[in-house]
């Protein structure tokens, strides 16, 4: 059976973007940060979580859906010194990297019956700050249907070789996080941020109980996120990564971010496909380097 589909450009607040409609599935990707704030099927609970507090002005980076973090993660200091190595000068580095608050270009787009494919591209000069000085292209690609594709690529425009720490910041949508079950964590090894980045072992499959920024590393291609009370289980698979991070503000630290109420804590989990430390990018001249990220939904019986 064909599907209708559709791509139009409406405005967030002051910030452009692209809605996608395919038979019951729907996205909204704003342009600035290429950030995907919206995807579901129509009739259902939203997959990823759309903050009813998020702003859309210029500028400021957008809490919720799908960010950008490129060409690193959280704060520079988190980074493998290679990474660190690569940002001089006299600009701040910013907190999860330089391509959340640019706007990045709407290259292509493609309808078919079964996905709409949609194209972004940014080029990072050297002169996009002077705390990193060099020549790369980004092109994020999302396949939007009953599933949600996503791949990344960095490209290395520049005569030398660069290092990249990188991550899909996903937020997804639940019942209640402290209910939720997980699947692929448990025999894992995992930076624990909270604790001085001290390295432990995750015996068992995590719950989230307190505040959660769990770093993993050697992970598999797939994770599971149960929600029985919603009657589903999202599928996360991966390609071209071996690191993922589990996230949480948890009750007190929901009183302090911006773009949040105090009780969404519940209503959201991150589980970022990512790169970091020892699985950074190191691209030569001309290299390219692609990380992937498709979720799925299936019904619990």
């Amino acid at each position: 059976m064909t599907q209708a589909g559709s791509v139009r450009r409406v405005q967030m607040g002051e910030l452009s973007a692209v809605e996608i409609r395919l038979g019951t599935a729907y996205a909204v990707i704003l342009e600035q940060g290429a950030h995907l704030i919206r995807y579901g099927i129509e009739g259902e609970r939203p997959v990823i979580w759309d903050n009813p507090n998020a702003l859309f002005e210029k500028g400021i980076a957008v809490r919720g859906g799908i960010p950008v973090c490129w060409p690193w993660f959280g704060d520079i200091r988190w980074n493998a010194e290679p990474i660190q190595a690569m940002c001089s000068g006299a600009d701040s580095p910013p907190f999860h990297g330089l391509v959340r608050n640019v706007d990045w270009q709407l290259k292509s787009t493609l309808v078919t019956d079964l996905d709409i494919c949609v194209t972004f591209e940014y080029e990072a000069s050297p002169d996009l700050s002077t705390c990193w000085p060099h020549h790369a292209r980004l092109q994020l690609i999302f396949v939007i249907g009953q599933s949600l594709t996503l791949h990344m690529t960095t490209e290395n425009l520049g005569a030398n070789a660069i290092a990249v720490g990188q991550a899909m910041h996903t937020y997804y949508a639940v019942s209640n996080v402290e209910r939720v079950r997980f699947t692929g964590f448990s025999g894992l090894n995992y930076f624990d941020v909270l604790d001085g980045w001290k390295i432990k072992s995750q015996d068992q499959e995590p719950t989230i109980n307190q505040e959660t920024t769990h770093a993993y590393i050697n992970a598999p291609d797939t994770f599971l996120i149960e929600d029985r009370e919603w009657n589903r289980q999202i599928t996360v698979s991966t390609h071209g990564t071996r690191s993922a991070i589990l996230w949480n503000p948890w009750k007190e630290r929901a009183l302090l971010l911006d773009q949040y109420q105090a009780s969404s804590w519940k209503d959201m989990v991150c589980l970022e496909t990512a790169r970091l430390y020892d699985d950074l990018l190191m691209l030569r001249h001309g290299d390219a380097d692609t990380m992937s990220l498709k979720i799925t939904m299936q019904a619990l019986t």
